[in-house]
């Protein structure tokens, strides 16, 4: 698997990876937890989360056991296979791209794994987040440098990314600083 799987849009397969690392899991409960804990930004619908799961199988990632049980319907819990636990171990410390939408919908949901498996880790992987983020706000910089003048509104679309972007890194900075002085 390439890079490129991290720098793409947020695909709700990264995040369901990222949560069998904890422990196996049906999907109902996959589900819940997801919309418990990150819902705010994944929005994800029941059958989303089931057809994500069918395509991981397919894809050799996970491995769906059938657990009877009494008086209740039969229900497939999920776990890694040695493939699923490798792309899910690179997506949760491999930083995100330069993108408002990777960092809002990926990052928190990659930290509240590493809060639940490496909490140690948390501010190692946002240290490395945030120089991602400020290399592609130097690299904004030099593209909006070279607009020429006669481009006033290419300009005006480059500096407002510019800004979102050193929004995201003092949110970042305060994201770092926060965790820094709770594990003090």
């Amino acid at each position: 698997m390439s890079d490129a799987t991290f720098g793409r849009a947020p695909t709700l397969e990264n995040p369901l990876l990222g949560l069998l690392l904890i422990r196996p899991m049906h999907g109902y409960d996959l589900h819940q937890v997801l919309i418990d804990n990150v819902g705010m930004v994944w929005h994800v619908r029941q059958s989303q989360t089931y057809s994500t799961l069918d395509r991981l199988e397919r894809r050799g990632l996970i491995v769906g056991d059938i657990e009877e049980q009494a008086n209740r319907p039969q229900r497939k819990v999920n776990s890694l296979t040695a493939a699923g636990r490798q792309r899910a171990d690179k997506w949760l410390v491999t930083p995100g791209r330069c993108s408002v939408q990777i960092i809002r919908m990926d990052l928190p949901v990659r930290l509240f794994i590493l809060a639940h498996l490496a909490p140690r880790r948390v501010p190692e992987v946002l240290a490395d987040q945030r120089q991602a983020i400020f290399d592609g706000y130097m690299d904004m910089n030099r593209s909006l440098a070279a607009i020429p003048p006669d481009q006033p509104y290419n300009r005006m679309a480059v500096a407002f990314r510019v800004h979102q972007v050193w929004a995201m890194l003092e949110w970042l900075d305060h994201l770092l600083q926060s965790y820094q002085n709770n594990s003090a």
